[in-house]
């Protein structure tokens, strides 16, 4: 950022605003939200700030808890969180991050699931739930790309072509997990 708000030239004869510090800190705080968890655990409080930097905006995000029962058998009717933190950075549109920030939560909570059944304490287990988050990112991959080319192939249909734009465009993506046990 330059100080105070200096226009850049750029090769085609546009110019460029740029923001000092202030300016962004006003922008961003403009558009923050804030978000109280009333779990009585973990987490308490979660901000969410986002500056599109073109329009349509690509980015998305989601923030999302999943609630599993206590490996604790001392308490075994207790329930712990988990609070799924998640950033996604479309490349050619926003089709690829804005099915991450419905599914890849979905994704994740079904493999957590699957070692959970083997082993109730899971949330003892950063090994675990590392393995578990990279299989639902592998599987989900595979079915964006994988899936929704097949069937558009198979069937040519408008639909199906609408539902392989995420396989053509792209996204990074970010995703953490917090327990409120530990």
């Amino acid at each position: 950022a330059a100080e105070g708000g200096l226009s850049s030239g750029t090769e085609s004869g546009e110019s460029i605003m740029l923001l000092t510090d202030k300016e962004v800190d006003t922008k961003l705080q403009d558009l923050q939200e804030s978000y109280f968890v009333n779990r009585g655990k973990g987490i308490l409080r979660y901000d969410v700030s986002q500056l599109p930097s073109n329009h349509p905006i690509e980015d998305s995000h989601v923030e999302q808890i999943v609630t599993v029962p206590s490996g604790n058998s001392e308490a075994s009717q207790l329930e712990e969180d988990l609070c799924f933190f998640g950033i996604f950075d479309g490349h050619s549109g926003s089709f690829t991050s804005k099915k991450l920030s419905t599914d890849l939560v979905q994704y994740v909570a079904e493999k957590l699931g699957q070692i959970y059944s083997e082993n109730s304490n899971i949330l003892s287990s950063s090994k675990q739930i590392d393995n578990a988050i990279e299989r639902a990112f592998i599987q989900l991959d595979n079915d964006i790309i994988y899936s929704s080319l097949r069937k558009l192939f198979q069937e040519p249909t408008k639909e199906n072509m609408v539902g392989s734009l995420p396989a053509i465009s792209g996204s990074c993506a970010l995703l953490c997990a917090f327990n409120s046990h530990d």
